[in-house]
Formats: C-alpha cells, sequence, structure tokens
C-alpha cells in the first residue's frame, strides 16, 4: 500500500490504533524495486514439435470403483503437443 493511502487512513481514523503516517522524503531502492511492474505471462503456450502427431502425451486414470458400461476400470488419454488435440 502506498504513502498517501495510508496517510489517509490514519487521518481518518479508518484503522483502528494505526500510528500517524507521514511520506518519507527518500524511498529506499528496495521499495522502489518491489513497485515495478512485473512481465507479462505468456499467453500462449509454445509447442516443441513442429508437426502433428510429433510428440504425444499420454495419461493412464484410474482404477476407478464403478466399472464402465463395458467393463472398464481404467482410461488412456491421448494429447498432441503440435495441435493440443485429445
Amino acid at each position: 500500500m502506498n504513502f498517501k493511502r495510508l496517510s489517509m487512513m490514519s487521518n481518518n481514523k479508518i484503522v483502528t490504533g494505526m500510528a500517524n503516517v507521514q511520506q518519507p522524503s527518500k524511498v529506499c531502492d528496495c521499495c522502489c524495486e518491489s513497485k515495478q511492474p512485473r512481465k507479462s505471462y505468456n499467453t500462449e503456450i509454445p509447442t516443441k514439435s513442429s508437426s502433428l502427431l510429433n510428440l504425444v502425451y499420454t495419461d493412464v486414470c484410474g482404477p476407478f470403483e464403478k466399472d464402465s458400461l463395458g467393463g472398464s476400470s481404467y482410461f488412456v488419454s491421448f494429447i498432441d503437443d503440435y495441435s493440443r488435440k485429445v
């Protein structure tokens, strides 16, 4: 929280028991660095493969308490890294 808001909360007695906060004349380097914005995250996940079915991830899930209609208690999933199709 910045010093202006802390001072406003202290002066208006929004927070009980809070000491009077005054804005310092100089802010330390650590405080300045912590206020810097971070780089945004990539919204697109890079692929490791360059064509369809070049890299396929697989996962086995189970056993389940109740069997399926076909009598299976496990299932297998396959995910193509390039197209992200399951």
